[in-house]
């Protein structure tokens, strides 16, 4: 399953055995942040941000990850932003999380979360820090490359160009993201980030992220229903939000429905549109 056309020539030099077997079918877990864009401030207030900077750690695993090149980074990161004007949360990558255990990481991080960090959960909780961040100081993980084609500013701590494959989204975000001095104070450096951030910047990493944006949930279950050699059922398969993180509330999002002719996202109350890559939304709530 590739995400993006572009992916394909890669495959082949790769593996040309196993280009006939590729489908192009989009990205269905970037549909979804997309699609829950609308939802921001729900999330925002679930985290319990108010009018403050939302600032999103993200660390993927190994030695040249974010954490794993600087370890005291989300320690130094709640020492020294004022938390009457920001608010930082952390997603750390399972494999890191797990490696050590989350008994492990709760003892590390205590003192911090005793300060007001909130650590993400793994599986959607990653997904609702994107939507509700200001800025994401992250590095050449997934959940970073999500957020830049989300459209979030991103400051990068750790970047180890020659793991990056060239052409590739992360590549490109690590031509336009500027990079984390650890020798200067870091807030400077997220406001200049929020600041300077290129307009067209999240344009260029989304158009390389998918092909086929709002389009994949459908493409795969045509793929697997034929597959199966069963009929499509009827109607779209709907794209569902993202839910609100469970630490403060535990709110049921509806599920809005993706119509490929009108390119609008639906659920009651509420219409989701894409406008380019990044949807317009139009809350429509009666009472």
């Amino acid at each position: 399953m590739l995400s993006h056309h572009e992916q394909v020539a890669r495959l082949a030099a790769a593996a040309p055995a196993a280009v006939p077997a590729a489908v192009v079918a989009g990205d269905p877990c970037l549909d979804r942040i997309m699609a829950s864009l609308g939802e921001r401030e729900h999330h925002r207030s679930a985290l319990g941000v108010g009018d403050r900077t939302l600032v999103m750690l993200s660390s993927t695993w190994g030695s040249r990850s974010l954490l794993g090149s600087s370890p005291d980074l989300i320690r130094r990161l709640m020492s020294e932003l004022p938390v009457d004007r920001f608010k930082t949360v952390a997603a750390i990558h399972p494999n890191a999380r797990h490696g050590h255990g989350p008994a492990q990481w709760r003892s590390w991080l205590a003192d911090c979360e005793r300060s007001g960090l909130v650590l993400l959960s793994e599986i959607d909780g990653w997904r609702s820090g994107l939507i509700a961040a200001d800025v994401l100081v992250g590095d050449y993980g997934a959940v970073t490359g999500y957020g830049a084609a989300a459209g979030r500013p991103v400051l990068l701590g750790a970047f180890p160009e020659r793991e990056v494959a060239s052409g590739s989204p992360i590549a490109v975000l690590g031509q336009l993201a500027p990079r984390l001095d650890p020798s200067r104070p870091i807030r400077p450096q997220l406001e200049a980030t929020i600041a300077q951030w290129p307009v067209d910047a999240q344009r260029k990493i989304a158009e390389l992220a998918t092909s086929m944006p709002g389009e994949s949930l459908e493409r795969l279950r045509t793929l697997f229903y034929r597959i199966m050699d069963l009929p499509l059922p009827y109607g779209e398969p709907p794209i569902e939000a993202v839910p609100i993180v469970k630490k403060i509330s535990r709110r049921t999002m509806p599920q809005p429905e993706f119509s490929r002719s009108s390119a609008l996202l639906t659920a009651p109350g509420r219409t989701f549109r894409w406008s380019g890559f990044l949807p317009s939304y139009n809350a429509e709530r009666s009472g």
